[in-house]
């Protein structure tokens, strides 16, 4: 199972002009990144999922609205990196 050290310390990043991360959460099947911004009512938001299983490839997936990307381990071990692959999907 993947584990990520100090991952909290990714909210409150910039993902982009719009959207801050505003938390993540570790279940045991995957990191939930929550993206957000308050706007004129409801506050919008979307979440981004970090499989937490390895393939058998040896890739890991994220995940947005149904659609995947695979990823090895050196392609997310620092926070930039996570908001890269982020971006990317």
């Amino acid at each position: 199972m993947l584990t990520i050290k100090n991952i909290e310390e990714i909210v409150g990043t910039k993902y982009n002009e719009v959207f801050d991360i505003i938390g993540v959460k570790e279940h045991t099947h995957c990191y939930e990144f929550t993206l957000g911004y308050a706007s004129v009512g409801r506050p919008n938001v979307e979440t981004i999922l970090l499989h937490r299983k390895q393939r058998n490839d040896g890739m890991y997936l994220m995940e947005y609205r149904e659609n995947f990307l695979p990823l090895n381990k050196n392609q997310f071990d620092t926070i930039d990196k996570i908001l890269i692959c982020m971006q990317t999907i």
